[in-house]
């Protein structure tokens, strides 16, 4: 069986999710629409270019819809989808908005459609290895949890202004991961934060620089730090304290190499940015949803999952806002 894809949206994810299909032999690219036509017909190939996203749901060849379009657009794609009864592959954030989200992941439940978000670092083999060693309990379960994500550099001011600010955007691949990690649910969030590297994001009510502190269910403490400016390279690093021990996971360079000298010891900078640091979780990640699709079982993290971190981004910026911790069961 050969899995039909539709690609709605061909900027940079768009990009990245095609080229994974097309490495494949089990699935293929039906079909491809982005508002600019030329951006759809320059990653077409041999995929037709669609004039809307519903005549691409409507394909009988279409199986899957890949949403990676920008993220207010989100809602009104995966409905289309639903309707249609496709399955979903969703870029984060689910949806921009959390009671749109959260009416979505009904219908997907209802219908028991196959939506997956594409958090992509579940499925990165240092994240899995450090998931694996948790669950298997050898050092104790998790008490303390620090998750560090930085960027290289700010994005363009529009995309923030799209993006609904950091803690709804950047920080829900921590939130899920958080989630992940510790395997519960948190019932208390508390983040602040400052514009540093561009203070026009202030003027809209979005900060550049933050921090979070998440209490589990059980107490279990969870602080997360993100920075969309990193002038080193991309950040990327976890350490999970537990009773008996501690698990690190630390950044990834092009190679192993460092020099030292007379004037000091010097490596290369992380590896630049997502597309290079998660190029295999990429691959893994749609080798797993085309599996679950085969097997007709319903892929995790889920548009559930969505939900959860976006409802967790909303606390952080409700906190963010009031300078006091909040209430998860408020929002």
């Amino acid at each position: 069986m050969t899995i039909g894809f539709g690609i709605v949206g061909a900027g940079r994810m768009g990009q990245v999710h095609t080229g994974n299909v097309r490495m494949r032999t089990d699935a293929t690219v039906r079909a491809v629409f982005d508002e600019r036509r030329e951006a759809a017909e320059r990653l077409s190939g041999d995929a037709a270019v669609m004039r809307s996203v519903e005549e691409l749901v409507s394909r009988k060849d279409v199986d899957v819809v890949v949403v990676a379009t920008p993220a207010e657009t989100h809602a009104a794609v995966v409905d289309m989808a639903i309707e249609a009864g496709k399955a979903i592959l969703c870029e984060k954030p689910f949806e921009r908005d959390l009671v749109a989200a959260r009416q979505s992941a009904e219908r997907v439940r209802k219908k028991s459609i196959a939506c997956m978000l594409a958090f992509n670092r579940r499925f990165d083999a240092s994240f899995s290895a450090l998931h694996r060693q948790l669950q298997q309990g050898e050092i104790g379960a998790p008490e303390l949890v620090f998750l560090t994500s930085r960027d290289p550099a700010v994005p363009p001011l529009d995309y923030v202004a799209r993006s609904g600010g950091l803690f709804r955007d950047m920080m829900v691949h921590d939130f899920d991961v958080a989630r992940w990690l510790v395997g519960e649910e948190f019932e208390e969030v508390y983040a602040t934060g400052a514009c540093y590297a561009e203070p026009e994001i202030a003027a809209l009510g979005f900060v550049d620089t933050a921090l979070v502190v998440l209490k589990s269910v059980s107490g279990v403490t969870v602080t997360i730090n993100n920075a969309m400016r990193a002038t080193y390279g991309y950040d990327q690093r976890v350490e999970v304290h537990c009773a008996a021990g501690k698990l690190e996971l630390g950044n990834r360079f092009d190679t192993s190499v460092s020099r030292a000298d007379g004037d000091g010891i010097r490596r290369e900078p992380p590896q630049g940015f997502f597309i290079e640091r998660y190029r295999e979780a990429y691959v893994a990640e749609l080798a797993y949803f085309i599996q679950c699709l085969v097997k007709g079982e319903l892929p995790a993290p889920g548009a559930d999952d969505g939900v959860q971190a976006l409802r967790l981004g909303e606390a952080a910026q409700e906190s963010y806002e009031t300078g006091l911790p909040v209430k998860v069961s408020r929002i």
